[in-house]
């Protein structure tokens, strides 16, 4: 730990100033790798990025290689509802610092809610009646997202209502064919689409009887995942994957205490693409983060 390399330097030192000065040559440089040693190193780093890429695409779902990433493209303004007062603030707070952490545009002042946390009883309860009498909370969701959400296992709920924009940050209008009104200059092709995906509004509802022994840094990580980066329910955990805050439901007691270092390369990468390249390139970022440039 830093606090006992910094007791014991003082040590060190005079221990170093009472030697002979020829203890204190430059040491003879290491030899090369053996090219069995670097074929065993290639290997590791192949599985370890084979291993990132399975638990980024298990946590995403399979982002699509044809459409670009949804996420906020408007300012990001929070609101936090069923939880203690007293906690209110600095849950809100740690929502918003990892926003920051990915550069997600925010909000000033006053704004109305396009992100929002709810803590609750009988969740899938009240979903299921929302359904029928409250239909406009699901936002853009079809059915069969509906009936998906409505049968998932874990005690937290969520989902984002997505508009389709131009390259230019304009909502793209469509005609009775539902073909395109407006157009931008560029081009369509196989590395960059002619739209981007905003996420007009995203909602988290988490079952507070399932949330005992859990503490609300984690649950404020897990909702800043569900809330701004493409996430679904993560069903079963992956032999030498990298840890991730999506584990929370599936296995709290093993669950990290915070956002790790996968779960920010996933945050930080969904907001440093471009907009419209498609979303299966935040895969190979996330590798990049996490195993290649290490």
């Amino acid at each position: 730990m830093p606090c006992l390399a910094i007791r014991s330097a003082a040590a060190a030192m005079v221990c170093m100033l009472a030697q002979p000065v020829f203890a204190q040559t430059a040491p003879e440089p290491a030899p090369a790798p053996a090219p069995e040693t670097e074929i065993l190193v290639q290997t590791q780093r192949r599985d370890a990025e084979k291993a990132v890429q399975t638990l980024a695409r298990q946590v995403t779902g399979r982002l699509p290689p044809d459409r670009p990433i949804a996420r906020f493209h408007e300012p990001l303004c929070l609101a936090v509802a069923g939880i203690n007062r007293a906690y209110l603030d600095s849950f809100a707070g740690r929502i918003i610092e990892n926003a920051k952490l990915a550069d997600v545009p925010m909000a000033r002042g006053d704004c109305k809610a396009n992100a929002l946390v709810i803590f609750t009883g009988n969740t899938r309860e009240e979903l299921a009646q929302a359904r029928k009498k409250q239909r406009w909370i699901f936002g853009n969701l079809g059915p069969s997202a509906l009936d998906a959400l409505l049968k998932s296992r874990d005690p937290a709920f969520a989902w984002r209502s997505t508009e389709i924009l131009g390259t230019n940050g304009m909502l793209v209008q469509y005609d009775d064919r539902e073909v395109p009104q407006n157009r931008t200059i560029e081009m369509a092709g196989r590395l960059k689409q002619p739209i981007m995906i905003g996420v007009t509004g995203a909602v988290v509802i988490i079952d507070r009887d399932a949330t005992k022994g859990m503490t609300a840094q984690q649950l404020a990580d897990y909702a800043t995942l569900r809330l701004l980066a493409p996430t679904t329910e993560v069903r079963e955990l992956i032999p030498g994957a990298p840890a991730t805050i999506m584990t929370l439901f599936l296995d709290p007691a093993g669950a990290p205490a915070e956002l790790t270092d996968f779960d920010l390369a996933l945050l930080r990468n969904t907001y440093a693409i471009a907009g419209n390249v498609p979303a299966s390139n935040v895969y190979g970022r996330i590798a990049n983060d996490l195993v290649r440039d290490r």
